[in-house]
């Protein structure tokens, strides 16, 4: 069955399962990443040439830092980039909404108010407030969506919303109106999966990822 079938670099099927096809599998994959990022792909080379001195953190940071990459290549390899590509489009449509989750509910709101006082808030009057201030009907993501803006300049937008508030504080509405609503997702047992945050900004979590220590550090063993 596999005679039909080809992989990407000029590659076949067969070489997986040799020696001499994995040697050049993995120059293939060296090659990919020096072109994509010059400077991984140095460090990648120095902590084969010297494992011992890439360990704990180091060693985990450069797996993850890899990790992009190795899921490219393989995508490339077996002619699935464009689904691939498909696919993490749709996994991201929700990182604003696990990233506000994270950095603004879980850091900022969940420790400045607690579950009583967030069940104590007016949901309805906390929704006619901020519905002008994120540009249409509240929903968790254009929530999200807003407040990541927010983070992301958060010196340039720090007044906005206390000027357009009626008098409310900016950051309590913001905090107060999250808070409600997570305190209430979350005693309702709220367990949609996380994805990755945002794209390439931080690197993605996927099975593929598991396999970029033994493909990337430790492949050195398989070309010598």
């Amino acid at each position: 069955m596999t005679e039909d079938l080809t992989l990407g670099f000029d590659l076949r099927f067969e070489d997986l399962y040799r020696r001499d096809g994995l040697v050049r599998l993995d120059r293939c994959f060296v090659e990919a990443l020096a072109a994509r990022d010059a400077d991984l792909h140095n460090r990648l080379m120095a902590a084969r040439a010297a494992p011992d001195q890439v360990a704990g953190k180091a060693e985990s940071d450069l797996i993850v830092e890899l990790a992009p990459a190795l899921e490219d290549f393989i995508a490339e390899l077996f002619g699935i980039a464009s689904e691939a590509r498909v696919l993490e489009a749709r996994h991201q449509a929700l990182a604003p909404l696990y990233t506000v989750k994270r950095l603004f509910v879980q850091r900022r709101a969940a420790k400045k108010y607690s579950p009583e006082q967030a069940a104590a808030f007016d949901g309805q009057a906390l929704r006619a407030e901020l519905e002008p201030l994120i540009g249409g009907e509240l929903t968790e993501m254009r929530f999200a969506e807003r407040v990541d803006v927010w983070m992301k300049a958060e010196a340039e937008h720090a007044a906005t919303p206390a000027s357009e508030a009626s008098g409310q504080r900016g950051d309590s509405l913001e905090v107060r109106a999250h808070s409600a609503s997570e305190d209430a997702r979350e005693r309702a047992d709220d367990t949609r999966p996380e994805p990755a945050s945002s794209a390439r900004a931080v690197p993605r979590t996927t099975p593929m990822h598991s396999s970029a220590g033994s493909f990337g550090l430790s492949s050195a063993a398989m070309a010598t």
